[in-house]
């Protein structure tokens, strides 16, 4: 039941037009809260109007994802849901990533734990030893020979 949805996401990932982030912080609560997947598209800063959710952020940076508040020349004014109106941020528009489409909720911790030195371990360890454990005992048993045994007469 969940692997039809991943597979979709993972179709549309490879096509490079959406980009997925985990969420660290509670910043945009009820929005999306820590660890839900937050699933952007890409767009250019021309497509964001007030009130979009929007990922931004330069080069290596972690992106940050916020609300447009107001839309000025160069910028935009950015805030998350949960923080003060006091505390808004300018962000250039060369810097805008994708804009939010929807979230999977609490798909941010799978992910994170899978990324762990335990989660890699059980899922792409232990797994990728076994097929191979299991190629190898194949090849080993089907180059036996076998032998026959002739009937036995009274």
């Amino acid at each position: 039941m969940i692997i039809v949805p991943l597979l979709i996401l993972a179709a549309t990932y490879c096509l490079n037009n959406i980009k997925v982030a985990v969420v660290l912080s509670d910043s945009m609560r009820p929005t999306f809260s820590t660890g839900d997947l937050i699933i952007s598209k890409l767009i250019s800063s021309e497509e964001v109007n007030i009130g979009d959710v929007i990922s931004y952020g330069k080069n290596k940076e972690v992106p940050i994802t916020h609300r447009v508040m107001k839309i000025e020349k160069n910028s935009f004014t950015t805030k998350g849901d949960s923080v003060s109106i006091d505390n808004t941020e300018n962000v250039e528009k060369s810097t805008i990533i994708s804009k939010y489409v929807f979230r999977v909720p609490y798909a941010g911790y799978i992910i994170n734990w899978i990324s762990s030195p335990w989660g890699f371990l059980l899922f792409y360890v232990i797994p990728i030893n076994y097929i191979c454990y299991t190629i190898i005992k194949r090849i080993i048993y089907s180059r036996k020979s076998h032998k026959r045994y002739m009937p036995q007469v009274f």
